[in-house]
């Protein structure tokens, strides 16, 4: 199993944060759409600490 389609085993982020903070920002969305963005975001973070490791190998 590849690194970005592996779960992340413990997400800090909880879905009603998500809610909560583009609520406040003026934007409204489900849980459903909170949990879309925060398996996009981890996936960013993964790939970003993926390539700056990579980096820092070279």
């Amino acid at each position: 199993m590849d690194f970005r389609t592996r779960p992340t085993k413990e997400r800090n982020v909880k879905p009603y944060q998500v809610i909560q903070v583009l609520q406040e920002n003026g934007i409204e969305c489900n849980e459903q759409d909170a949990k879309e963005i925060l398996d996009f975001l981890y996936l960013l973070a993964k790939l970003a600490m993926h390539q700056y490791l990579n980096e820092k190998k070279d």
